[in-house]
């Protein structure tokens, strides 16, 4: 599965020109911090949702992109799930909302979860509920910024969640 998802990576990157920094034969590289990481992850996020109307990867390698990638191939994963959503892809949003590489992969992931919301059973909103909780309490990363703070809200009334951080 690994090398289908760097397939369907290589192609993502030959249709869309930007992706393709971002794109190694071993799948992984991280970005570097600052303004310039924001722009070259939103460039992605355009570069994705070109690629995503052209030709739409299975699930199952869009799932794999996210968990052998670097911050740039998981944000592309990301911007995919965005772009056609599924319950399937709640292990990756949850991994990305609780253990994010960078506040703009969680703002990412946040905004994926609020697509799949919908789509997940009760247990899986039950664990997405929690993740968005947990960080929502001081100590998360969503409390540092309005903009994410205000996806999570809108994704736990998605869920039925009152927008209160755990233990509180």
């Amino acid at each position: 599965m690994r090398e289908a998802a760097i397939a369907v990576l290589g192609t993502a990157a030959l249709a869309a020109g930007g992706v393709a920094t971002f794109v190694s034969s071993n799948g992984a590289r991280t970005l570097p911090r600052g303004a310039d990481r924001v722009i070259d992850l939103s460039g992605i996020m355009d570069d994705t949702r070109r690629c995503s109307h052209a030709e739409h990867p299975p699930a199952a390698a869009v799932r794999e992109i996210f968990a052998i990638g670097g911050d740039g191939e998981r944000v592309y994963a990301l911007g995919l799930m965005q772009e056609e959503p599924g319950a399937g892809y709640l292990e990756s949003t949850l991994d990305a909302t609780s253990d994010s590489r960078s506040a703009f992969e969680q703002g990412q992931a946040l905004t994926a979860a609020l697509q799949i919301a919908p789509l997940v059973r009760p247990p899986g909103k039950a664990q997405l509920a929690e993740a968005v909780r947990q960080q929502l309490t001081p100590d998360g990363q969503i409390a540092r910024s309005a903009n994410r703070r205000r996806i999570a809200e809108q994704l736990l009334g998605a869920l039925n969640e009152e927008a209160t951080p755990s233990g509180e």
